[in-house]
C-alpha cells in the first residue's frame, strides 16, 4: 500500500500526517488514537475541556490552527501574532519555531516537550478585516 504525506485535520487543528493512497482507507490510528481525514475525532481534555493533540518528545511537527468556524467567508488571516505554550504541570516546555498565516489557518512548528507533559497552547491573530482573535488548545506529549 502506497503511502503518501498529507496534512490531517485533528481536532480542528491540522497536523501533518501520512494518508493511504487507498480511498477506502479512511482513518488512521497514531499512539491509538483514531484520526479521521475529513470527519477528526473529538479528543477532548477531561481537565479544561479542550481539543487535544498527541505528539511525541522527539517530534517536530507543523500544527496548523483551523479559524474557519471564527472568521467571515470572504476574510483571511494575516498574522500569526502569537502562539503560547505554557506547561500545565511543570514539565519541560515544548518550543514553537516558524510561525505562519495563510487562508483560515496558523501554523506553528512544534518540538520538544516532557513524556506524560500537557500543555495549554493559545493562539492569537489578526485578520483581514482587523479582527484580533484567538483560539486555545492542548498538546499532550506522550512516548
Amino acid at each position: 500500500m502506497q503511502i503518501t504525506q498529507n496534512v490531517v485535520n485533528i481536532f480542528g487543528i491540522r497536523l501533518a500526517g501520512y494518508r493511504r493512497s487507498i480511498a477506502a482507507e479512511a482513518a488512521i490510528f497514531i499512539d491509538n488514537v483514531r484520526i479521521k481525514w475529513h470527519n477528526s475525532s473529538q479528543q477532548i481534555d477531561p481537565e479544561t475541556q479542550l481539543r487535544v493533540v498527541i505528539k511525541q518528545p522527539w517530534e517536530s511537527l507543523p500544527i496548523d490552527i483551523d479559524f474557519s468556524r471564527r472568521i467571515d467567508i470572504d476574510e483571511t488571516l494575516l498574522s500569526v501574532d502569537e502562539i503560547d505554550v505554557s506547561a500545565i504541570d511543570g514539565a519541560e516546555p515544548v518550543i514553537v519555531t516558524k510561525l505562519a498565516a495563510g487562508g483560515v489557518c496558523a501554523q506553528g512548528w512544534f518540538s520538544g516537550g516532557e513524556d506524560g507533559g500537557n500543555y495549554k497552547v493559545n493562539v492569537r491573530c489578526t485578520t483581514s478585516k482587523g479582527k484580533r482573535i484567538e483560539r486555545d488548545g492542548m498538546i499532550w506529549v506522550r512516548d
